[in-house]
């Protein structure tokens, strides 16, 4: 896995302050960007994506469609766009914002301080899907309701992105 280039740290008023490794980020507990992004079928599927067993965050658990850090001098829409290309081989697709906020997640015993914008993608459920091997070791289409299901019987499976955005936008049905 190639070295990730600086991350985008900012104060908490999400203004950006500087640049900082991954792990400086992480270690020191400063505030930094993620974006997240559903993509979902005509048919209101959710492409799960499921994390490679060699990731120190959430080894082989699904997680949502696309997420990533915003890197030094980028936005959120473009880094959701560059994410999208480099985990589902996906470009040129409408990003629909829907929502903006701060949280705060331990992780392996360190605290992530993040704001996060997350947006929405739609794509016919027979687009092919390109994913890197040692990123994600697979992808599947699920509906909310088996999304649920998942995150109810076996919650040591799925990332904290996933049961947050389903929390987050799919509450009703």
């Amino acid at each position: 896995m190639s070295a990730h280039p600086p991350i985008q740290v900012v104060n908490q008023n999400d203004e950006p302050v500087n640049g900082q490794s991954l792990q400086t980020v992480h270690d020191q507990g400063l505030i930094h960007r993620v974006i997240h992004v559903i993509v979902e079928d005509e048919h209101g599927h959710i492409l799960l994506q499921k994390r490679s067993s060699n990731l120190s965050i959430y080894p082989n658990c699904w997680d949502i469609s696309v997420g990533g850090h915003v890197d030094l001098g980028e936005g959120y829409q473009e880094t959701a766009t560059r994410e999208l290309q480099e985990e589902l081989g996906l470009s040129g697709l409408q990003l629909v914002e829907r929502g903006h906020y701060y949280y705060e997640l331990t992780i392996n015993n360190k605290l992530l301080k993040r704001f996060a914008t997350d947006f929405k993608a739609t794509i016919s459920h027979d687009t092919p899907i390109h994913f890197p091997p040692d990123e994600i070791s697979a992808v599947q289409w699920q509906s909310v309701a088996e999304i649920k299901q998942l995150i109810k019987a076996h919650p040591d499976m799925v990332a904290n992105g996933l049961v947050d955005s389903i929390a987050r936008y799919y509450a009703e049905g």
